[in-house]
């Protein structure tokens, strides 16, 4: 488990060009956000499931923003989880 939090947690890339604002796109399905706790990403339905990112109901013109989102999600998530 150390081994894969080090790779994520080191994982590096470079961006090297993009389609611009003008491309960006809208995403829509997923889990239902009235089906999560939104202060844990915790799943009301399955304790100790949660949900964050793209996987969740958030629509909205992405251009960028769903990495956002889905990092800002996913750390309401971890904090949630480690101080369980």
């Amino acid at each position: 488990a150390k081994k894969v939090a080090n790779t994520i947690l080191n994982w590096r890339f470079e961006v090297s060009e993009t389609h611009g604002f003008k491309h960006a796109e809208v995403s829509g399905g997923g889990v239902d956000t009235q089906e999560i706790n939104p202060k844990t990403m915790e799943s009301l339905k399955c304790k100790n499931l949660y949900f964050c990112g793209e996987v969740l109901d958030v629509v909205g013109r992405r251009g960028g923003y769903n990495f956002a989102f889905a990092w800002a999600s996913a750390y309401v998530a971890a904090k949630d989880i480690i101080h369980k």
